[in-house]
């Protein structure tokens, strides 16, 4: 029998900015005899009877493309849908499994007059609550601050 691979990560610690760890990477082995339950859908597209999972509890998802892409509008349908806790308009193909009804969106680009219009129109669609920051104009270690310390 070989012994168990070790390695050597270096992690970020409040006291030292740079700490060497060491870990056993067979914990780290995913067991294909070992089954594992399927996450609940966050968001799914349900079209024709097949139900296809966009997003799932416990991950953590990140919408990136160009500018003017209609990004905005996508995050709008997703946030109206997921705090709705049902389908996106009577009939629509998006639909929540989520029923804890906790949304946080955080917005990197938008100005202040757009990101409120955002608010107003996902709890208008949904009847529903989420937290909405606007992070446009800080720089990008005051954007990853922000998010790791809600994350946390």
């Amino acid at each position: 029998m070989t012994s168990p691979l070790q390695l050597n990560v270096r992690l970020p610690t409040s006291e030292d900015p740079v700490n060497e760890v060491e870990f056993d990477i067979a914990e780290c082995l995913v067991d294909p005899n070992i089954e594992v339950p399927e996450p609940t859908p966050i968001l799914a597209f349900e079209y024709r009877g097949f139900t296809v999972p966009i997003f799932t509890e416990n991950n953590k998802s990140l919408i990136k493309g160009q500018a003017k892409s209609r990004k905005s509008t996508l995050i709008k349908a997703i946030g109206a849908t997921i705090v709705s806790q049902g389908y996106y308009r009577e009939g629509g193909m998006l639909k929540s499994y989520y029923h804890r009804n906790e949304l946080t969106i955080v917005d990197t680009e938008q100005g202040k007059y757009h990101c409120y219009k955002a608010v107003k129109m996902i709890q208008r669609l949904s009847n529903g609550n989420l937290n909405y920051y606007r992070l446009a104009g800080r720089s990008i270690a005051q954007k990853k601050f922000l998010v790791e310390q809600h994350l946390k």
